[in-house]
């Protein structure tokens, strides 16, 4: 899920993406973004133990 999260950001950046036009679309895939990543964080943090 990170991976498609992070493919679809780059994919909007190399498309002359303006995130103030886009704020829509570019706040919840922010926040998807950044909830994956802290879940992965704790996953792995998790897993070592």
């Amino acid at each position: 899920m990170f991976v498609v999260a992070a493919f679809s950001f780059l994919m909007l950046y190399q498309t002359n993406y303006i995130a103030e036009e886009f704020i829509a679309r570019s706040l919840p895939l922010a926040i998807l973004t950044g909830l994956i990543g802290i879940a992965a964080a704790i996953v792995y943090r998790s897993s070592e133990k």
